[in-house]
C-alpha cells in the first residue's frame, strides 16, 4: 500500500521516473501490485502538471514521462529477477506467491450472500460508518466529458473490479485484502463530499471520528489477528494419523487443509457439494458395500447439519477429534 501510494503521488506530480521505482518496488513486496499499474498510470496523466501545457507540449511531456516509467519500471523487474535468480530456490518467488494466493475455484451458490455480506461489512471499516460509502457513487452520477470524470470513472471501476473478484473467487474472506482499497474508496468518498457541499464533508469528518478513535485505542478487531483457523493444526494431525490413502470427505476446508497438509498429503481429500452427496457417497449401497472407512472433516459449527442428513439417509459418525475443527468417521448402518 504505502509503495503504491507513493507511486500515485509521484504521478500526479509529473514524477514519472519516481513513479517507476515505487512501483517496481511495490510489486517486488507483492505481486498484485501490478494490477494497480493501469489505475496510476490514468490517475497521472488526468491529474498530472503538464495537463496545463499547451496540447503539443502536453503531449510531449506526456510521452517523455511514460518512458522514464517505463524505464525505471523495466530496471526494477530485471532486478527483481536477478534476484530470484540468484536465490536458486526450487521455487521463484513470483510462482510460489501466485500459488499460495490461487484459491482455485469460484465461489459456491449458498456462498454467494454471505460471502457478499462479509465483504460489506470489512469495507465499512474503511470510513467506520458503513452508510458514508454510498457517497463513492455521487460522483459517478455527474455526468459530463472531463477528466475529473473520467477519474472518478477510473477509481469507480478499479474498486468494483477488485471487489467482484474478491467476492466471487474463493479468496479468503480477510480485511488485509482489502488496504489497497483502502485509499480509492476514501478519494471516492472524499470527492463525494465534495461534489455535495455544504457542511456534508464536514458531517462526514465527524461520523468518522468515533470509529477511528477506537482504532487509535486499540478497541477494534480490525486489523488484528483473528486466527480463524485456530485448531487446524490438530485436526492435520489426527488425519495423517489415519492410515494412508484414507478417504476423507470435505466441503469447507479443501484450500486450507491443502495447504496444511503439504504437497504429498497422507490421506485423500474428497470435495463434497452437498450433505446429500456426502449421504449417497458414504451409503451408496448399503452397508455392505463400505469397503474402507470414509472420514469427514468439518468447522464444528457446519457439523451438525451435514452429520443430520447423513443420519437421515441411514449413515453413522464418530468423532475421532473435538475442537474447532472435528473430524467423524463415517459408515452406513441401515
Amino acid at each position: 500500500v504505502f509503495w503504491l501510494l507513493l507511486a500515485a503521488l509521484a504521478a500526479v506530480r509529473g514524477r514519472w521516473g519516481q513513479c517507476g521505482i515505487a512501483c517496481a518496488l511495490g510489486i517486488a513486496t507483492k505481486q498484485n501490485a501490478l494490477f494497480y499499474l493501469p489505475l496510476i498510470i490514468v490517475v497521472g496523466m488526468c491529474v498530472s502538471p503538464a495537463r496545463c501545457l499547451p496540447r503539443t507540449a502536453r503531449w510531449r511531456t506526456l510521452r517523455n514521462g511514460l518512458l522514464r516509467f517505463g524505464g525505471f519500471l523495466l530496471v526494477g523487474l530485471v532486478l527483481l529477477g536477478l534476484w530470484s535468480a540468484a536465490r536458486a530456490a526450487p521455487v521463484d518467488f513470483w510462482t510460489l506467491g501466485t500459488y499460495n494466493n490461487d484459491p482455485g475455484r469460484f465461489i459456491r451458490a449458498n456462498e454467494l450472500l454471505p460471502r457478499l455480506n462479509n465483504w460489506i461489512l470489512l469495507l465499512g471499516n474503511v470510513t467506520g460508518f458503513s452508510p458514508i460509502l454510498l457517497l463513492a457513487c455521487v460522483p459517478l452520477f455527474a455526468v459530463r466529458r472531463s477528466r475529473e470524470s473520467l477519474l472518478d470513472g477510473v477509481l469507480a471501476i478499479t474498486l468494483l473490479t477488485f471487489l467482484l473478484g474478491y467476492w466471487l473467487i474463493a479468496f479468503n474472506v480477510y480485511d488485509r485484502y482489502l488496504l489497497p482499497l483502502g485509499p480509492l474508496a476514501l478519494l471516492l468518498v472524499a470527492r463525494g463530499a465534495l461534489r455535495l457541499g455544504g457542511f456534508v464533508p464536514l458531517l462526514v469528518l465527524l461520523l468518522m471520528i468515533p470509529f477511528t478513535a477506537n482504532v487509535l485505542l486499540g478497541r477494534t478487531d480490525v486489523g488484528s489477528n483473528h486466527d480463524p483457523y485456530a485448531g487446524i493444526t490438530r485436526l492435520v494431525s489426527e488425519l495423517n494419523a489415519l492410515p494412508p490413502g484414507s478417504k476423507v470427505y470435505d466441503y469447507s476446508l479443501d484450500w486450507e487443509l491443502g495447504f496444511y497438509l503439504g504437497d504429498i498429503p497422507n490421506v485423500l481429500m474428497i470435495w463434497q457439494p452437498t450433505p446429500e452427496a456426502l449421504a449417497r457417497a458414504v451409503c451408496k449401497g448399503g452397508a455392505d458395500t463400505v469397503a474402507q472407512a470414509a472420514y469427514f472433516a468439518t468447522p464444528a459449527a457446519d457439523a451438525e447439519a451435514w452429520l443430520w442428513v447423513l443420519k437421515k439417509a441411514g449413515g453413522g459418525s464418530q468423532m475421532l477429534s473435538g475442537g474447532p475443527f472435528r473430524l467423524y468417521r463415517l459408515d452406513c448402518t441401515f
